[in-house]
């Protein structure tokens, strides 16, 4: 479960509600349900694997996949193994869907397909005027999590903001839910990805290295041409 936050290219990637880091074990079903607070939210789905997409769908306010199971089949080519690796799912009924075959260097099967899975959704959310608040309250918590000292050596928490403990009330949020057979659930991985957080932050730690207190400088400058657009506004 996570928050809303409408997309900013200043801080957040925009339009992305969600990535998952997503590791299953091959040919194994699975189902997927991806729920907003506001029935009216577009939403896309997209399942990838190592960045290239295999399975696209899309949903308003939310999305079902009933069932979807990644295969890796062994194909001989030129005299070498190489793997086939395909994505299927039974149909979703009103929804549009996409499915691609992805050729790759040889594969162990028996490992865990190392996948991601996102949503991005940037049209068609309506806040209240509580939920706009809370909004603002996430961006400082996001904006504090991420910030670098002059002295590279502040402590900020490896919780991710959007964690249901850390969510303010009213909030506009999202939940998602994957479903795998009991035998299967411990050989499933689904991991919040924070690798742009974490380019962000080693970005900022070596702005300060080469020139210690630039990024405190550059938010000055930032809330300083804020608040004259606003005064002109």
């Amino acid at each position: 479960t996570g928050a809303y936050l409408p997309p900013s290219s200043s801080v957040f990637e925009p339009g992305l509600l969600f990535r998952y880091n997503m590791g299953v074990p091959a040919s194994t079903p699975a189902s997927f349900f991806v729920k907003t607070s506001c029935p009216t939210a577009k939403m896309k789905l997209m399942i990838k694997d190592n960045g290239k997409e295999v399975f696209c769908t899309y949903g308003t306010g939310e999305i079902f996949i009933p069932s979807w199971e990644y295969k890796m089949n062994s194909v001989i080519e030129n005299g070498l193994g190489s793997i086939s690796r395909t994505a299927s799912r039974t149909s979703n009924k009103g929804g549009k869907k996409s499915t691609t075959s992805v050729s790759d260097s040889p594969v162990d099967e028996s490992e865990n397909a190392k996948l991601t899975i996102e949503v991005h959704s940037s049209k068609g959310w309506t806040l209240t005027d509580e939920q706009q608040e809370a909004v603002k309250i996430l961006r400082k918590k996001y904006s504090n999590s991420i910030k670098v000292h002059e002295n590279l050596v502040q402590k900020t928490s490896s919780k991710s903001v959007t964690n249901i403990g850390d969510l303010p009330e009213n909030c506009a949020q999202w939940k998602l839910m994957m479903f795998v057979d009991s035998d299967k659930a411990d050989s499933v991985e689904l991991k919040l990805d924070t690798s742009r957080i974490d380019k962000i932050k080693a970005m900022k730690l070596a702005w300060e290295a080469a020139d210690p207190g630039r990024y405190e400088r550059a938010v000055a400058t930032r809330e300083k041409y804020l608040e004259s657009v606003d005064h002109i506004i």
